[in-house]
């Protein structure tokens, strides 16, 4: 790498690239969406990868404050790095960089940010995430980026409710497309799902994020919620603690309860057991009742040639079943 040595060369340099007029607003228009995305176009500009070359740099700087001998890892960027703030500040007015290319770097980065400057993301959250109708390109920019690169960080949730809400109330006005680098309601789905395996979101609670996503999602989203809950227990090598089986467990029930309730029982969500009852990693007498309901209301279940291994190896054990 770029010896440490030339840290303010190397900046001078990068930081020339970000006052680059690449993208312009007619850039964008021209070559963006539908045939790129802000990612893919940020990655394609030269203001857009100079962005990407400021967050990198900052952690750059990071590492080697932290592994030199004076340390110091907790000092805001305003105190290590004021050049990377500065820039940071600058292309956060829609006024100043209008660019959706840009703003999507800001979403890429967003736990590495907080990982830099916790105060500085904390204080810049409405920034980085507009609210204003007016700038819902720039939120939507910034949120994918952010839900299909990021994974589901505990501390970001703590952060971003307000906008995991947001991004929640937006499935109403219809499903976003796949992009080149995937599909933001289906990452969404699956970082619900995860900070509910953690505890850190509950069901049963009308206003919560759980139950918000699925009086809200369609119906294929939902099932890809639940699919996903056993994809990761299906893939999970080692024994689940008995706190997160119950949990788990729970949202089967309420999901399976609140399915058979409805005027017509949603097939989709009841078909994705069949990953977690093929996971193995629930109670035997519990998933083959569950099965057995499932199958009762649909047999199209997801993982049928692993749903069948399972039932071989259950038979030594439950033939009546």
């Amino acid at each position: 790498e770029i010896p440490y040595e030339l840290r303010h060369e190397a900046w001078a340099v990068l930081s020339s690239l970000t006052e680059d007029p690449e993208p312009t607003p007619e850039y964008e228009a021209q070559y963006g969406s539908p045939d790129m995305d802000p990612v893919t176009l940020s990655i394609n500009t030269v203001r857009g990868e100079a962005m990407h070359g400021a967050i990198k740099y900052a952690l750059w700087v990071r590492r080697h404050e932290e592994s030199s001998e004076c340390g110091g890892t907790d000092h805001p960027l305003s105190e290590s790095m004021p050049e990377v703030r500065d820039i940071l500040d600058k292309h956060l007015d829609p006024a100043f960089d209008p660019s959706a290319a840009v703003r999507s770097v800001y979403g890429q980065y967003f736990p590495w940010l907080v990982l830099l400057d916790p105060k500085w993301t904390s204080d810049h959250i409405q920034a980085v995430f507009p609210s204003h109708p007016s700038l819902r390109h720039l939120w939507d920019a910034a949120w994918d980026a952010y839900v299909v690169f990021c994974r589901a960080y505990d501390s970001a949730l703590e952060l971003l409710e307000t906008e995991y809400a947001r991004a929640i109330d937006g499935l109403e006005s219809g499903a976003k497309s796949d992009s080149l680098l995937g599909n933001p309601d289906r990452h969404l789905a699956e970082h619900l799902m995860v900070f509910y395996w953690r505890g850190k979101l509950e069901i049963g609670i009308p206003s919560g994020l759980a139950n918000r996503f699925f009086d809200t999602a369609s119906s294929s989203l939902r099932a890809f919620a639940l699919e996903s809950v056993g994809r990761s227990l299906y893939g999970t090598p080692d024994e689940v603690p008995a706190w997160i089986v119950e949990r788990l467990m729970g949202l089967w029930v309420w999901r399976c309860e609140t399915s058979k309730s409805g005027a017509t029982p949603d097939y989709r969500e009841m078909a994705a057991f069949g990953w977690w009852f093929a996971s193995a990693k629930l109670d035997d007498e519990w998933s083959l009742t569950q099965l057995k309901q499932v199958l009762a209301i649909t047999s199209d279940v997801e993982a049928d040639h692993l749903v069948a291994k399972r039932l071989a190896e259950l038979a030594h054990t439950h033939p009546l079943d």
